[in-house]
């Protein structure tokens, strides 16, 4: 029984079926964010579908390129409702993000500081806007303790857990889905790349490209 489960977890096809399943939760979650963060709302629907993202990154499902891309695109519209989500991004996984891409974050960060010396000024409660650079601050000065309420220690036990179980099932290889906001999003006009023997959709191969190119200077 105990050679059958190994074997299992050491399965190719069990791997990239995991990783099928993965990809295509990931790709719903962030197209229904996009809809809702593009259709605004009362509702908290918005902030769940951002920290289930959060939640697949710190339980290596997808790369730390796809959660900066989302924070760019937020520190870059800064309404009110954006620096809200900054802040649940960054209470959540910021320094996660430090340890993975250091200078992304930074880059971040002083676009974040940018952005709210040019029109941080024209909200009338400037209290959120004080608190997201006070993070971003102390983010960058590896301080937890300069962010209230912030506890590490569930989370990493959870991860140190999690990578236990990943080195045994995939044999130390990195599971991580690396795909980028845009690419998400354009699926199913692009491909979807990164899923292993996924199928082609939508936009034609280069080659042919090149091919229809030819033709038509003959």
């Amino acid at each position: 029984m105990e050679s059958n489960i190994c074997a299992v977890q050491h399965d190719p096809e069990y791997t990239v079926v995991e990783k099928r399943v993965g990809a295509h939760f990931l790709e719903t979650v962030v197209r229904q964010f996009d809809e809702v963060y593009k259709n605004p709302s009362e509702t908290k629907e918005c902030d769940n579908l951002i920290s289930i993202i959060c939640h697949l990154y710190n339980f290596q499902v997808v790369h730390s390129v796809l959660v900066f891309d989302i924070l760019k695109h937020l520190v870059g519209d800064f309404r009110e409702k954006d620096i809200e989500l900054v802040l649940l991004v960054l209470r959540n996984v910021g320094f996660a993000l430090r340890k993975d891409d250091a200078l992304a974050l930074k880059e971040l960060i002083c676009e974040g500081q940018r952005k709210a010396g040019d029109v941080g000024t024209k909200f009338q409660d400037q209290t959120r806007v004080r608190f997201m650079l006070e993070t971003m601050l102390a983010l960058k000065n590896n301080d937890m303790r300069k962010i209230p309420g912030y506890d590490p220690e569930p989370m990493e036990k959870l991860r140190k857990l999690q990578r236990t179980l990943l080195q045994r099932r995939a044999g130390g290889r990195d599971m991580k889905l690396r795909v980028s906001l845009d690419n998400l999003l354009a699926a199913d006009q692009i491909g979807r790349w990164w899923i292993v023997g996924s199928s082609w959709s939508g936009a034609p191969m280069i080659g042919e490209q090149n091919a229809s190119k030819e033709s038509e200077g003959k």
